[in-house]
């Protein structure tokens, strides 16, 4: 059987905050998505959380990252941390 590999475009990339980070070399990121209801016309929210592999253990909570669908890497876990776009202690600078 020959292993069909998707170019980068036609993988789902998300943007999320990072909320917990206990596990080693795993971060929980939530997602929000808006959308406008078809009926009510009505923006609506959701957050959903994903559990997401961090091979380089780089990501801090608090930091906003981009995530990227890879294969099954375990029962729950079904994205990898692309790039880390912003976090609190990079922006954060101590003046005098």
């Amino acid at each position: 059987m020959k292993k069909v590999v998707l170019p980068l475009y036609q993988k789902q990339i998300l943007t999320g905050l990072v909320v917990k980070k206990v596990l080693d070399k795993t971060v929980t990121v939530a997602v929000v998505r808006k959308f406008r209801h078809p009926i009510y016309k009505k923006v609506i929210q959701t957050t959903k959380k994903y559990l997401v592999d961090d091979p380089k253990n780089e990501a801090k909570e608090s930091d906003r990252v981009k995530i990227i669908h890879v294969r099954r890497l375990s029962a729950r876990k079904r994205f990898r941390v692309l790039k880390i776009l912003s976090s609190p202690s990079l922006n954060s600078t101590v003046t005098k």
